[in-house]
């Protein structure tokens, strides 16, 4: 019996974050305006696929290829594939909730895939 649970632990199939349905659908400020309580809303979004709508403020850069981007100069996301987007336009974005920094008063989310421009 241990082995078995041993094994479907070891051989559990991995959430496919990207083809999951977001938990939550939100605009970007409203998101934003929640972490004035980080304790709270990182409880109850983390590990969560969040749909939201911002304005890309910057783009991070790795050997030319976009690796992340920060949208309504709050909400960091984190993507596994590049991306063409741009300063200044508004995307809609799905991604794992993964932390609330304070030290940069950042909402970051991992698995990020854009869903329109």
């Amino acid at each position: 019996m241990f082995f078995y649970v041993l094994w479907y632990i070891f051989f559990l199939p991995h959430r496919d974050f990207y083809n999951e349905s977001p938990q939550f659908v939100l605009q970007a400020d409203s998101l934003i305006l929640q972490f004035d309580k980080p304790e709270k809303y990182s409880k109850l979004y983390f590990n969560s696929v969040i749909q939201f709508k911002g304005v890309i403020t910057e783009i991070d850069l790795k050997n030319d290829t976009i690796k992340g981007a920060l949208l309504n100069d709050k909400i960091y996301c984190f993507f596994e594939n590049n991306i063409n987007m741009r300063v200044g336009q508004e995307i809609i974005i799905k991604g794992r909730f993964e932390a609330y920094d304070d030290l940069f008063k950042e909402i970051q989310f991992t698995n990020c895939k854009v869903i329109d421009y």
